[in-house]
């Protein structure tokens, strides 16, 4: 079962996809309906997405919008083999090849 961390990195990932090379305003990523949207611009970051944001001051307040530069290859980061996969079969990893499950020890 995928985690509500991941289901957000996926609906953000969708969004930012949709709107290729268009810069996409932090209210409408706030739309998505979650509030800790940069923890997964952080995780999208780190599986290799260049996310760029571009901050703005207008008329004295503060304005935010990211957008994603291009489409990477993704190297898996976890235990398993490391063979660099194209992001197209990765869109949806439930459907395809997944590392074995890594449990946490309690």
């Amino acid at each position: 079962m995928k985690g509500c961390r991941n289901v957000q990195r996926d609906k953000l990932l969708e969004l930012l996809r949709s709107r290729a090379g268009q810069w996409v305003s932090l209210p409408e990523i706030l739309s998505l309906g979650f509030a800790q949207f940069g923890a997964s611009i952080l995780d999208l970051r780190r599986l290799g997405f260049p996310i760029v944001n571009r901050p703005e001051t207008i008329s004295g307040q503060k304005h935010s919008w990211h957008r994603l530069e291009s489409t990477p290859m993704i190297e898996p980061t976890t235990a398993g083999p490391a063979a660099v996969v194209p992001l197209s079969t990765c869109r949806f990893p439930q459907l395809g090849t997944m590392a074995p499950e890594r449990r946490h020890p309690d």
